[in-house]
């Protein structure tokens, strides 16, 4: 009678080492895919952040080109801007003066647009305009930034400005 020494089995050593080497397979793709989806949200966001500022830029040269085809002053209507924050409700056409501190945007997921509608969804962007005056003794140009600031994917605030010179001709 011989005896058998080989085992036929896998030891528990043996068992742990292919457990590791599986999951560590398994983690770096994960990790590389859930990388790819935060840089895709927060460049997503980005995009949104530099529409938002060019659109409220757009909103103020439409006022002035409007002024200048009735023939108005260049700068009527936009006076709630001037050298303070204001929101730009591009939906509705109104410019809203906010002091220091201006509510977030809205969206609406039927019209796809920002507002500040209260109906509409909050949002986690905030755009905020100024208008200065470039030169204090003549009234022929005016600097105007459209500031959006939001909260990222990792909790980071994240602030992109949008910055515009405007002059009194046509």
């Amino acid at each position: 009678m011989k005896k058998k020494t080989s085992s036929a089995g896998f030891t528990l050593i043996e068992t742990f080492v292919a457990i590791t080497v599986l999951l560590t397979a398994i983690a770096g793709p994960l990790t590389i895919a859930s990388k790819g989806l935060s840089s895709a949200m927060i460049a997503r966001d980005q995009m949104t952040a530099f529409y938002l500022g060019q659109d409220a830029i757009e909103f103020i040269r439409h006022h002035k080109d409007t002024n200048a085809l009735r023939s108005d002053p260049w700068l009527t209507g936009l006076s709630a801007c001037m050298s303070t924050l204001c929101t730009v409700d591009t939906k509705e056409d109104v410019l809203t003066s906010c002091g220091t501190s201006c509510p977030p945007l809205r969206y609406n997921d039927e019209s796809g647009f920002f507002s500040y509608n209260l109906l509409d969804d909050e949002t986690n962007f905030t755009r905020s305009v100024k208008i200065t005056p470039a030169n204090a003794e003549d009234n022929i140009e005016v600097t105007v930034e459209a500031s959006v600031s939001w909260t990222a994917v990792n909790g980071l605030v994240r602030n992109f400005t949008v910055r515009e010179h405007l002059f009194d001709w046509q």
